[in-house]
């Protein structure tokens, strides 16, 4: 029982961090689209995706559940971006110092 509630509890924590870098990563990619650097995010994106899936597949032990859980981080996802939007980032260049 102290063992599933720890497990339960690392899937949680690892959702919200899942949840927080999708969002970042799929800001930055729609905020540079035309650039090498949004096709970075996209690709840093992907790689999370996947590892997020490995990771909740090895705790949970089971296809169901992880495709469950994926579903709802994904519904998530998709209320935060439709509710917040997305960041809108831009390249700064660094002051030249004379």
């Amino acid at each position: 029982m102290k063992q599933k509630l720890l497990t339960s509890i690392e899937v949680f924590f690892e959702s919200l961090y899942f949840l927080i870098i999708t969002y970042t990563l799929s800001s930055m990619a729609a905020s540079f689209n035309p650039d090498l650097f949004g096709l970075l995010c996209r690709v840093a994106n992907i790689y999370a995706f996947t590892k997020f899936y490995e990771s909740v597949r090895k705790h949970t032990g089971s296809h169901f559940w992880t495709y469950v859980i994926m579903f709802l981080n994904l519904a998530v996802f998709a209320l935060l971006a439709w509710k917040v939007g997305y960041i809108k980032g831009e390249f700064i260049p660094f002051p030249r110092l004379y």
